[in-house]
């Protein structure tokens, strides 16, 4: 199912083009017109970036939907969660190593210490993969709402707002030579949230659409 995922989102390859573009000329963008930004404003603009960049990207599941292979999918047995872990394990995977290449590349180039680049980018994969979910379990969940994806974007926004939070703070604290273990440990513990609150939706929904 995860491979399945993958080929699906590499079919799209074009809307994933797109969507790294937007990436990398915005943080261009930045980095050529606002050069005096400081290390901790660079990682905020890198995340809200990282954040539209996904949804630019997005899920393949309303594709899915619209074409039957969603029924197909159901047919064959296979289970609302496992279809919802692929689905997440395969946008973050292919989301993940070019984004975080990107944005390390530009601290670094920037000046900021590679400590603070370390942390930066730790918090940036993990926070990374609960946007991922919660990506997926909103396409899953509003599939019958029409104009969907302006909903999802409302939708996703509190949601974010402390994975954002908690990666910001750990960059700040490490950027002062503070600690960052308790950053961190938020961040893991809204991640161990988000993977038991995702499935489970996504699940809920699923069922809703059978009926």
């Amino acid at each position: 199912m995860i491979l399945y995922s993958l080929k699906a989102h590499l079919r799209s390859m074009t809307d994933l083009l797109v969507a790294l573009a937007f990436f990398v000329l915005s943080l261009s963008f930045f980095q050529v017109f606002f050069p005096g930004l400081g290390g901790l404003e660079k990682t905020g603009i890198i995340w809200m970036l990282a954040l539209f960049t996904v949804l630019i990207k997005g899920d393949t599941t309303a594709q899915e939907s619209a074409n039957g292979i969603l029924d197909q999918l159901r047919l064959a047995g296979v289970s609302p969660v496992h279809f919802m872990v692929a689905k997440t394990i395969s946008l973050w995977g292919v989301m993940v190593v070019p984004l975080t290449f990107v944005a390390a590349v530009t601290l670094v180039l920037s000046g900021i210490p590679v400590l603070a680049v370390g942390v930066f980018g730790l918090s940036f994969v993990l926070g990374l993969l609960g946007i991922c979910l919660l990506v997926v379990m909103f396409s899953i969940l509003t599939l019958s709402i029409p104009q969907a994806p302006f909903l999802l974007i409302i939708l996703i926004f509190p949601f974010v707002l402390p994975v954002l939070i908690f990666s910001l703070t750990a960059t700040e604290a490490a950027l002062l030579n503070q600690p960052v273990n308790a950053s961190l440990l938020f961040l893991g513990a809204e991640l161990c949230f988000l993977a038991v609150l995702c499935p489970i939706a996504s699940w809920a929904g699923m069922e809703i659409l059978k009926e």
